[in-house]
């Protein structure tokens, strides 16, 4: 796993290391929870925009597709994407301020189940089918769409059941 940053300066520093210093540890507990293994992942500490706007760029270039019209809050606390060579994890860093690492620990883990259920091969073929029809490089019918829709809310509820993994870390 590799650890970088992007917009962000000095004063997020002390979160960078809680990063730096629990993400291995992280990863082994989900993976151990979730019986799976990650494959690829980088993961990005940046701010608001970064989350948003890095992280549609990856997508982007992993199906060939236009700027997206669907824009995701304006602060999410992370967001985990496929890319063309594995899984991006952005943490953004303007809504887990030092005095809220507690809060930043269960994002991360919630992140990595993402970056886990991303990393099984049909799951990521299903993500990238989904993401050419948002991105508008390839239709799906509104059966698949309601499926793949179906199968983000099972990922986001196994992620909320297993942020409880955060205590030990």
């Amino acid at each position: 796993m590799r650890i970088r940053t992007a917009h962000i300066g000095r004063r997020e520093r002390p979160l960078v290391d809680r990063i730096e210093d629990i993400a291995e540890q992280a990863v082994q507990l989900v993976e151990g929870a979730m019986r799976a293994r990650v494959g690829r992942v980088d993961l990005l500490i940046t701010d608001t925009r970064g989350v948003v706007d890095l992280l549609d760029e990856a997508e982007r270039a992993a199906v060939g597709g236009r700027p997206a019209t669907t824009r995701y809050p304006e602060t999410p606390l992370g967001r985990t994407a496929v890319t063309a060579s594995g899984v991006l994890v952005a943490i953004n860093a303007d809504t887990h301020r030092p005095r809220k690492l507690r809060e930043l620990d269960t994002t991360l883990v919630h992140e990595l189940v993402h970056a886990v259920q991303l990393s099984q091969r049909a799951a990521r073929a299903d993500a990238l089918v989904h993401l050419r029809n948002n991105y508008g490089v390839a239709e799906m019918t509104r059966s698949q769409v309601r499926a793949a829709n179906r199968q983000v809310e099972r990922h986001e509820r196994q992620a909320r059941s297993l942020e409880h993994l955060a205590r030990k870390l």
